[in-house]
């Protein structure tokens, strides 16, 4: 929410005003552009937050921890810090959850990927698999915009206030 809020000032003060001079559009980009800004923001979340949980994971397994916490195992030695890029970049595209992922990754008696241990699980890998399915929803919306029709607005529509309606 934080990089949201943040984002909208940013974007309607600064961006648009750019936007609007430089293709000579009143709305800057049309809807459906933003909507494939969005898409492809959502697969950089996610390839990005595969690379850090990857660094992470690496991390962990390979250099000693900080100490244990009673009940609550290790504490990394790597920064809370390296998951601000990833949640800033999500809070700016879009939320995508799968629930399937547990039931569909598990294998036998073995761990699924969104594990209680991340040790165990693959949190990377899920994040790999939300981006190609990001991809193809990208592809897809972008298909299906190649033959989107937008409405023309006629000069001569007024509006209506809602009072004198």
């Amino acid at each position: 929410m934080l990089s949201l809020s943040i984002w909208i000032p940013i974007y309607d003060r600064l961006i648009l005003p750019l936007l609007r001079r430089i293709t000579r559009n009143e709305e800057g980009i049309s809807l459906l552009q933003r909507i494939g800004i969005g898409m492809v923001l959502a697969i950089v979340t996610m390839l990005v937050s595969a690379l850090v949980e990857n660094h992470r994971r690496t991390l962990d397994l390979t250099r000693p921890t900080l100490g244990l916490e009673p009940r609550k195992g290790a504490i990394s030695s790597m920064s809370g810090y390296w998951l601000i890029p990833q949640l800033a970049i999500a809070g700016i595209s879009e939320s995508f959850t799968v629930i399937v992922v547990h039931q569909t990754t598990r294998v036998g008696e073995s761990e699924n990927w969104l594990s209680d241990d991340l040790n165990k699980g693959r949190l990377d890998y899920f994040y790999y698999l939300v981006a190609g399915l990001e991809v193809v929803n990208l592809v897809y919306f972008l298909f299906c915009s190649k033959y989107y029709k937008y409405k023309t607005r006629e000069s001569n529509i007024k509006d209506v206030a809602m009072e004198e309606l």
